[in-house]
């Protein structure tokens, strides 16, 4: 979590997830108990999830949409419920241990990212369409303390998290997961945010 004020006193807060999505149901919620605790409307709220494919499940799905057994479904909606109790505990935290800081602004650009939609003569599949439309911008927010000293690093790039693959059963962060432990590695004591782009063909 990410909370940042302005000097006119106005707050935003960047909630970053490594999971498939935020979904109305939990962001709601979350959203309720942060303005009843800390005054914050929905408008100051900005949820991100890195969208791997590799991330926990948390959809609370209708009886049997996604054949799930009961016993796995109270389990998906157990770690949903945590999950509130967690992001709503690191919001506060985040609002608590804020301090002076200076924000810049800048740009790079990543080549790994492809557009998948390939057009045939039979309809639409997966596949590598070098002459689609893929955006290789990567923004970066960069948030230095009064010494200069790297506090947070958001950036973002269009493209899924599934460099993977389905055949991966395990918990994974997939590239932006990989991003952030190198961002932070290279920079103790920064946290590094990935805030996915429009990248859903990519």
């Amino acid at each position: 979590v990410l909370a940042i004020e302005h000097n006119d006193g106005n707050r935003v807060i960047l909630v970053v997830g490594e999971m498939t999505g935020y979904f109305d149901y939990l962001t709601t919620q979350i959203a309720q108990r942060v303005e009843d605790k800390f005054g914050l409307a929905r408008d100051q709220l900005l949820f991100s999830a890195t969208h791997t494919h590799s991330g926990p499940f948390i959809k609370r799905a209708r009886p049997g949409a996604w054949k799930l057994a009961p016993e796995d479904q109270e389990l998906v909606d157990l770690y949903a419920d945590q999950l509130v109790d967690y992001t709503v505990t690191a919001i506060g935290d985040a609002l608590a241990t804020m301090s002076p800081a200076r924000i810049s602004f800048g740009k790079t650009e990543a080549y790994f990212a492809a557009n998948r939609r390939v057009v045939t003569d039979e309809g639409v599949g997966f596949g590598v369409s070098p002459e689609a439309v893929v955006d290789h911008s990567v923004p970066v927010l960069r948030v230095e303390d009064q010494q200069g000293e790297l506090r947070a690093v958001v950036f973002g790039y269009a493209c899924h998290n599934t460099t993977l693959g389905s055949d991966n059963y395990l918990f994974h962060g997939d590239f932006a997961g990989v991003a952030h432990s190198w961002l932070e590695t290279q920079h103790p004591g920064a946290t590094a945010f990935f805030v996915t782009g429009c990248g859903a063909d990519i």
